[in-house]
Formats: structure tokens, C-alpha cells, sequence
């Protein structure tokens, strides 16, 4: 680096006696040049993709299927509440593989669940792994949700 500094200066010193405008011009590249050989080291994350299920309904995916049954609870603080405790909501899945029935899973979603990367898993296996994410819509004081119209958000990685 200090040869290059080096090689500017003398360059400058030139280019002050010269006063050339091809010889400016030179500079301006070199000096834009050497500026623009550091690299960012920046780690990225893969990007999570989220899958929606709708209630009752099923997602399917290399011969596994997830049903989601029920909403059990839905104790999550509503917007624009202020609450002691955020809450949590408790949603009933069914897992298949292909037709035949595997078992039923009760999951918990807390406001915390994905923003500390522990997202209850539903099923694990050499084909996929399925956890959950969210569940949508979110609360809002003063208004009663159906069940019909929650959604479950869903993390598939094959």
C-alpha cells in the first residue's frame, strides 16, 4: 500500500508540473482504482421462505402433509393494548405421511419464537423438515377473530 501511495505522490508531483488535463485524468483513475480493492466481508443469512396454511386445510410436500386442526388458544396481546405479558397462541396440527396418519402436535407461537431462531418443529426426516412460524391475524383489541380465518405460517426446508 505504501508503494502505491508512493507511486501518487511522485505522480502528483508530476502532475503539478506537467499540468496536464490526460495526466489528471490518470490520476483520477488510479486514485479510483486502488480505492475500490476492498472487499466486504459482510455474512449473509439464506432468507427464510414462509409457506401459509389456512385453517383446515393441509400443506403437502414429498408425501407429507400437515393439517392444521384447531386454534387452541390465542392469549397474544392485541395491538395497540399495553400488556404485561406478551402472550402466546397454541394451534393443533396433524402430521400424515402420504395417507396414513402419524400423529397430532400441539405448537407454541410467542412473539419471541422467531425472532430467537427457535421455531417448534413439526416434523423432521431425511426428506423435510416443517416448523412453525406465525400465526396471522394478529390480534386486535376489540375484534374477535373466526377460526376460518386464521392462517398458519409454516417454514419448509427440503
Amino acid at each position: 500500500m505504501s508503494k502505491i501511495f508512493y507511486f501518487l505522490a511522485r505522480f502528483q508531483y508530476r502532475l503539478t508540473k506537467t499540468n496536464s488535463m490526460k495526466h489528471l485524468a490518470l490520476f483520477i483513475t488510479i486514485l479510483f482504482a486502488s480505492s475500490s480493492f476492498a472487499q466486504d466481508s459482510t455474512q449473509v443469512e439464506t432468507p427464510i421462505i414462509v409457506t401459509k396454511l389456512q385453517f383446515g386445510k393441509q400443506l403437502i410436500s414429498k408425501n407429507i402433509s400437515v393439517e392444521f386442526k384447531d386454534v387452541i388458544n390465542d392469549s397474544r396481546c392485541p395491538k395497540n393494548v399495553n400488556c404485561v405479558r406478551a402472550g402466546e397462541a397454541k394451534v393443533l396440527v396433524a402430521i400424515y405421511d402420504g395417507h396414513e396418519f402419524i400423529e397430532e402436535k400441539v405448537i407454541q407461537i410467542t412473539p419471541t419464537t422467531y425472532l430467537m431462531n427457535e421455531l417448534p418443529v413439526l416434523i423432521s426426516d431425511d426428506r423435510i423438515i416443517v416448523k412453525g412460524f406465525n400465526l396471522m391475524p394478529y390480534p386486535i383489541f376489540g375484534e374477535k377473530i373466526k377460526k376460518e380465518d386464521y392462517t398458519l405460517q409454516l417454514v419448509v426446508e427440503d
